[in-house]
């Protein structure tokens, strides 16, 4: 998924205002982090380092007096910030943050209650959502349900989904958004019959499915929606569906009062000779209970939700009918492609079509997704095939019509919507049945801009916060708690009256909570660790002015702002966890100065590892844990005095030096390279673990290394990409085995990797040089996963990490610490280091060695490859165009370029 441009870091408040990082600031702050361990020998270096002053560091020496000017009058000014309105009734003192612990640790201890819940436990079934045997795939065969061609009009606006692009400043375009929340002047302009292109895997065409598949009842509940792009999803189905199929279209009028959705479109349905049905609610009923009412109307086998904005593909139905056909307790959901409520363009939503997803949620009960994990991954033979999914976005989906009335249908407490998806898909679960997303059944959904109509007569009421408190009191169990702490204000209200549900649960002998995280959803505490007790929370309030911070309602990275407080959190709402951290909640927005821990007890015991870049900084910190633990470890670095040293002083603490040994490498040698892994190949019959963490950065001119390329690429990213390559038969040798690759973040702002002039002077740039080279540790990670899923190398995983923002050796090279700035700068850092410990606000090496031991030893993390993580949980990295074939190219230049041949 493509990765942002640009990231903020909140520094401080004033009386009036607050100091901002802009992303360009930020990017400088990422560049400070690297271990030095296989920096070049360069006696004249650190002179030359002294020298450079770059004026672009001006920015962030400003905003850092900013900060500390700031950051000390508020602590005199404010002395109530943080409002705790679970304990207190009254604003108590933050002082200093404390706290930030995101631990999953705390997953294993969570109590069983009752032998029910030990029974369930226990419980190895097969989950629901094994294929279907009468649904076969034949290669070069067209499967029997695909059409022969798709039928468009040349010339018509939006055909083959094309965009219609008009002035948006039209009148009637800005009435439309602001009516609607997308463009219908350009829908209305566009066929409802329009084509759209098949953008399906190309397996897909080859599936045969059974011929007795179910009838179905198509269900769209809408309320005041746009006539034409409520008809489109009308036509769309009808035109791309088998007709036999389709028992009945319902649609179901939430309480419109707009002209066009009264008699208009009770004349325009009677050309379909009752195939389209319509019912009027008599009152606003809102989306959940609009949809059961269609639901208990419907005749069909199986009951398909859609929403009213939307376009169905080509062969979207047999698809999601044939595993209900199998099994009537499992519920599918096709891929959702986008609709752009601009243009009303066609589009694939992923990055690629043959990558697929699956819904997990956030301890908030946000809908989030991630990456299918390779349990889900080796159980299919094809990847076209559907997957198991522990949850779904609530809009799109089919189910069998008796088996939804078993359930109870939705629960009717439920009011308007929200909460929704998460009762259903905790409820067929737990009950007996199961979720699969279907990836060759695809859907195009148009997003709103914004919400064009409010709640009615529930306008104003915590609506959403009461659905999700049904939801967690009547299925999650002790699990509730991790709500409470991500939502603290929900304990003060009241879920109503969820007695009828309960006995729901009872009467369908329905599982636990612990059993679906277990069994289901166990790959939601790796992306969203189970959070730590709160601290105080509330918001960050500035009294001079009345003003809180304030995410906007902005994704991350973003820049936060300050708004009159409101009271109800929020984008206001702010928690202080047990030692340092910071969380400002919307969307999960992040401030640590400490950062995630690794806290599981897994040992090491008898593990092989290899680590670069270990005489200090966050290398050794790794070494330091991964051999108390238990693991033979090889330290790979530069330099053998500093590496010595750096042994004494590991054995001073506490690690066994039988399990230490040094080879002196220097990745900016290829032959230095080659030596070292032979000498490891040579002693070892297998390696566990290889982290690939050594690296240089802001390297202050060009320079070509004895084999021939820009010295930061090859140190960063040729020379770690050779050792790999040497070292894989070892890895491979394992029963299983991890790579780390240690990034950064800097990646994201990387301009492309011009293959042709990496390693030229022309156009070189010392920040650009340590981008890419990170960058293409992100890309040889993606690459080297699905090279080694093609050979069955798939117990051999790769994946890579921002560590964080760290004070390691090389902040002796940044111009602040340096004469005559460093003169100016000192007073200021012993404040700092007196408030965190951390100059500048930076994590220390052993905070930034949490996630690189996360990522070597977590249990949570098995079979994941290719995968970026920060904070101990996977993050979005940065996708360019074009990226499979971008990662394919570098890894054929890369295999070239130290010497190694391509296998064909």
């Amino acid at each position: 998924m493509p990765g942002s441009q640009s990231a903020t870091v909140l520094t401080g408040s004033s009386a009036n205002s607050y100091c901002i990082l802009d992303g360009n600031d930020s990017q400088n702050a990422d560049m400070m982090e690297f271990d030095d361990g296989s920096g070049p020998a360069d006696p004249r270096l650190e002179k030359q380092q002294q020298q450079l002053l770059h004026a672009d560091f001006y920015n962030d020496f400003v905003c850092f007096l900013l900060f500390v000017f700031t950051l000390a009058y508020n602590l005199n000014q404010s002395q109530e910030v943080i409002r705790n309105r679970i304990k207190y009734d009254r604003e108590v003192p933050i002082g200093i943050f404390r706290g930030g612990r995101m631990s999953i640790e705390n997953e294993l201890r969570i109590g069983r209650k009752g032998k029910d819940q030990e029974r369930h436990l226990n419980d190895d079934d097969e989950l629901p959502g094994e294929p279907d045997p009468d649904t076969v795939f034949k290669l070069g065969e067209i499967g029997n349900f695909e059409p022969k061609e798709i039928q468009w009009q040349p010339g018509n606006y939006g055909e083959m989904g094309e965009p219609v692009i008009v002035d948006k400043t039209l009148p009637e375009v800005m009435r439309a958004m602001r009516e609607y929340g997308f463009n219908t002047y350009v829908s209305d302009m566009i066929s409802l019959n329009r084509s759209i292109p098949d953008i399906r895997m190309n397996e897909c065409k080859y599936w045969h499915y059974p011929e007795d598949l179910p009838t179905v009842s198509i269900v769209i509940a809408f309320h005041n929606e746009g006539w034409t792009p409520l008809l489109r999803t009308v036509h769309s189905v009808l035109l791309r569906s088998p007709p036999h199929l389709i028992k009945e279209i319902i649609l179901v009028d939430d309480f419109s009062d707009k002209e066009h959705l009264k008699g208009r479109l009770d004349v325009y349905l009677k050309q379909f000779n009752g195939k389209v049905k319509l019912i009027r609610n008599a009152e606003r009923e809102g989306l959940i209970r609009t949809r059961s009412i269609g639901a208990k109307e419907a005749v069909g086998d199986v009951i398909i939700f859609l929403d009213a904005h939307c376009e169905v593909n080509i062969n979207w139905l047999p698809p999601l009918l044939a595993p209900l056909r199998y099994n009537r307790k499992v519920m599918t959901v096709p891929v959702i492609d986008g609709i752009d409520k601009d243009d009303w363009s066609y589009r694939i939503v992923y990055s690629s079509v043959d990558r697929h997803y699956r819904g997990i949620f956030e301890w908030g009960l946000l809908y989030k997704e991630t990456e299918i994990p390779a349990q889900e991954l080796t159980r299919r033979k094809h990847k076209s095939e559907p997957f198991r999914s522990p949850t779904h976005a609530g809009g799109l989906f089919a189910i069998n019509k008796k088996w939804f009335e078993e359930l109870g249908y939705y629960d009717p407490g439920l009011q308007i919507w929200g909460g929704e998806q998460y009762e259903l898909s905790f409820k067929i679960w737990q009950c007996g049945g199961g979720i699969l997303f279907v990836p060759c059944s695809h859907v195009g959904h148009v997003y709103r801009s914004h919400m064009p109509y409010g709640f009615g007569k529930l306008s104003g009421k915590p609506v959403i916060s009461t659905n999700m408190l049904r939801v967690i009191k009547t299925w999650m169990d002790e699990y509730d708690k991790y709500y409470y702490i991500r939502e603290p204000s929900a304990k003060h209200r009241l879920p109503g009256d969820i007695s009828s549900q309960l006995e729901l649960r009872r009467n369908l002998n329905c599982k636990s909570f612990r059993w679906y995280m277990e069994k289901v959803a166990y790959d939601v505490i790796v992306s969203y660790p189970l959070p730590p007790e709160n601290h105080v929370w509330g918001e960050a309030k500035n009294h001079a002015t009345g003003k809180c911070i304030d995410t906007m309602g902005r994704p991350v990275p973003g820049i936060v702002g300050a708004t009159p407080c409101h009271g109800y959190g929020g984008n206001q709402h702010l928690v202080s966890f047990e030692e340092m951290s910071a969380v400002l909640e919307n969307n999960l927005h992040r401030f640590y100065f400490k950062g995630a821990q690794f806290k599981e007890r897994s040992t090491a015991k008898g593990l092989v590892a290899v680590i670069t870049g270990c005489n200090c900084g966050i290398g050794k910190q790794i070494v330091r844990e991964l051999n108390l633990r238990g693991a033979k470890v090889y330290m790979l670095c530069r330099s053998e005095n500093r590496a010595q040293n750096a042994v004494i002083q590991l054995v001073k603490l506490g690690c066994n030096p039988q399990r230490l040994l040094v080879k002196v490498v220097d990745l900016a040698r290829f032959k230095s390279v080659k030596a070292a892994a032979a000498e490891i190949i040579e002693e070892e019959d297998h390696l566990d673990i290889l982290i690939n963490n050594a690296g240089i950065m802001l390297y202050p001119k060009f320079k070509l290394t004895d084999d021939g390329h820009e010295l930061v690429w090859q140190t960063n990213y040729l020379g770690h990409f050779l050792l790999t390559e040497l070292l894989l038969p070892l890895l491979r040798a394992a029963p299983t085995a991890r790579i780390i690759n240690v990034s950064a973040l800097a990646h994201f702002y990387a301009d492309p990797i011009d293959l042709q002039l990496i390693d030229r002077r022309e156009g070189w740039d010392s920040r650009q040089s340590y981008s890419k080279s990170k960058l293409a540790m992100v890309m040889h990670a993606f690459e080297l996963t699905r090279r080694l899923r093609e050979c069955e190398g798939s117990h051999v995983t790769i994946n890579v990490c921002h560590p964080g923002l760290c004070n390691t050796r090389l902040m002796r090279y940044i111009p602040l610490v340096q004469k005559p700035l460093n003169y100016i700068t000192a007073p200021f850092s012993y404040i700092v280091i007196f408030m965190s410990s951390r100059w500048y606000l930076l994590k220390t090496p052993k905070d930034g060695a949490q996630t690189p031991l996360f990522l070597a030893l977590s249990k949570t993390v098995t079979g994941s490859s290719g995968l970026y993580y920060s904070e101990c949980v996977p993050k979005a990295f940065i996708e360019m165009a074009d990226w499979e074939e971008k990662c394919a190219e570098l890894y054929d230049y890369s295999m070239h370029a130290v010497g190694l041949d391509v296998k064909d």
